[in-house]
């Protein structure tokens, strides 16, 4: 006859206390990215500041990370 063995349950990791919080690199990012797209906008118009924003993001996220 055959024998079905348990394991032993796998305890559960330890929560952490504090949940994870957005680096400020991210922060600055989205800030200077808004910054930029607003000039943009006010600048040469809405397709202008939609692109100037991601174009400072990429950059800055390339140039920080």
């Amino acid at each position: 006859m055959f024998k079905i063995w348990r394991r032993d349950p796998v305890p559960e990791p330890a929560k952490e206390t504090q949940p994870e919080r957005l680096p400020v690199r991210w922060a600055v990012i989205g800030a200077v990215s808004i910054a930029a797209g607003i000039a943009g906008n006010a600048g040469a118009g809405p397709v202008a500041g939609v692109a100037v924003g991601l174009g400072v993001a990429v950059a800055l996220h390339k140039m920080i990370a």
